[in-house]
């Protein structure tokens, strides 16, 4: 289970970290898309993956993550 666990957070972790990078126009230097309603969708789960990343750095689930990986 911990396995699973581990697994789950670092590919949570990853997909984050490639949204920010490829996506995240307020995260990085790329332009949005003339489309608004692309730029809007986009917008969106930058702003979701922002979200993901917060929980996912709180120091309460990176000790019980730290914990898990001993």
């Amino acid at each position: 289970m911990d396995d699973i666990v581990m697994a789950l957070a670092t590919t949570l972790e990853r997909l984050g970290i490639r949204i920010r990078r490829d996506l995240d126009v307020d995260a990085g230097e790329g332009v949005p898309p003339d489309d608004p309603v692309w730029a809007e969708t986009i917008a969106g789960v930058a702003g979701y993956a922002r979200e993901c990343m917060r929980i996912i750095d709180d120091p309460r689930v990176a000790a019980i993550l730290t914990a898990r990986a001993k």
